[in-house]
């Protein structure tokens, strides 16, 4: 009988400690409840500051307007000077499309290494 006793000691003492550390977490958050409660009911009955007027309307935003049209580009401004997909690049500029002679790559951009 000694043994048996023995034996469910340890699960008998786990599980009481189990059971008043519930407890405890329960009534921690039963008491808290109470006090946000007891709190909450105080700030209602008392006026804060600035309670006694009615609240401000909020602005309306301010409808977005399209940007009026300009005059355009200038004289000065041609097709030449915008850059694009359609058109090749002049002397003097690099082409940066892709591997090309003299780049030392080839073809799949590898440099020709495995």
């Amino acid at each position: 009988m000694l043994e048996v006793l023995a034996a469910l000691a340890p699960s008998l003492f786990v599980a009481l400690l189990f059971w008043w550390v519930i407890r405890s977490m329960l009534n921690g958050d039963r008491r808290e409840r109470e006090a946000l409660a007891k709190l909450d009911a105080q700030e209602t009955q008392r006026p804060g500051p600035g309670q006694h007027r009615a609240p401000e309307p909020e602005p309306e935003p301010e409808p977005e307007t399209e940007p009026e049209p300009g005059p355009g580009p200038g004289p000065e401004a041609s097709d030449d000077d915008v850059p694009g997909p359609d058109r090749e690049p002049s002397r003097g500029e690099q082409d940066l499309s892709g591997p090309g002679p003299g780049s030392g790559l080839g073809a799949d951009g590898t440099g020709g290494v495995r």
